[in-house]
């Protein structure tokens, strides 16, 4: 599926608030947007699918996924802008903004990607969101990061982190963060009996418990991390910048 030149604005849906791509059982699948934008789109505030919805949903949970997002903006949405499942493949995000994303109970940061082989994400912007920027979840060989700005952004009270990676238990797999500025964003963790950590900027695990220190190989060159908070709750106790665990 390809578009470009298209906007969505100010939908309403309980899933996807504005475009659902569901693969199905079909070996391979593609999607790609250039210059598109999803605009003040709502998710029903009764829906049951906080937890996978957003603007654009694809759903590859079965196939290789190949998608590739140019020029796209995301501003002003409920939770996810943009929500991904897949089984494998190549997630490719290049000029791309995710701006005053806002809180939805139970939702997703404004971007989630789950499964995918590895995630590419270039000159891109999050700024001033309610749920943090990304979650990037049992990603299974690589992510990189290069000349992105991450700014100002927010948790939802729940446990979360501005940048959250979860790479996937194989080895070995690599983390790259280049040329990035990330400033100024909070983490928070509610601390209910149970010590949790948050890392105000960028959190770096393993699905393997305990970590394989081998699993992972993370580099970071000519970034900057400048007034990130992390915090524990109750106490707002400062955490980390990056944490890596």
């Amino acid at each position: 599926m390809t578009m470009t030149d298209t906007a969505f604005s100010s939908n309403m849906g309980a899933e996807a608030s504005a475009v659902r791509l569901d693969c199905g059982t079909s070996t391979l699948c593609g999607f790609s947007c250039t210059r598109c934008s999803f605009i003040n789109n709502s998710i029903d505030s009764n829906s049951a699918y906080n937890a996978t919805a957003g603007s654009l949903l694809v759903i590859a949970a079965q196939n290789t996924l190949t998608l590739s997002l140019t020029s796209s903006t995301f501003n002003d949405n409920d939770g996810a802008g943009l929500s991904v499942n897949t089984m494998a493949g190549t997630v490719t995000l290049s000029s791309c903004s995710f701006l005053a994303h806002r809180a939805l109970v139970g939702g997703l940061q404004p971007l989630f990607v789950a499964g995918a082989s590895s995630v590419l994400l270039a000159d891109s912007v999050w700024q001033g969101n309610m749920l943090g920027a990304m979650a990037l979840s049992q990603t299974q060989t690589s992510v990189a990061l290069s000349r992105c700005s991450i700014s100002d952004n927010l948790p939802n009270p729940t446990t979360l982190d501005t940048v959250d990676i979860l790479m996937a238990d194989q080895s070995p797999s690599t983390v790259n963060i280049i040329d990035c500025a990330i400033s100024n964003n909070s983490g928070y963790a509610f601390n209910a009996g149970t010590v949790y950590y948050a890392a105000g900027a960028v959190n770096i695990q393993s699905s393997s418990s305990p970590p394989s220190v081998s699993s992972i190989v993370i580099f970071i060159a000519n970034s900057s991390f400048v007034a990130n908070y992390g915090f524990l709750m109750p106490g707002r106790y400062p955490a980390s910048a990056v944490l890596c665990g």
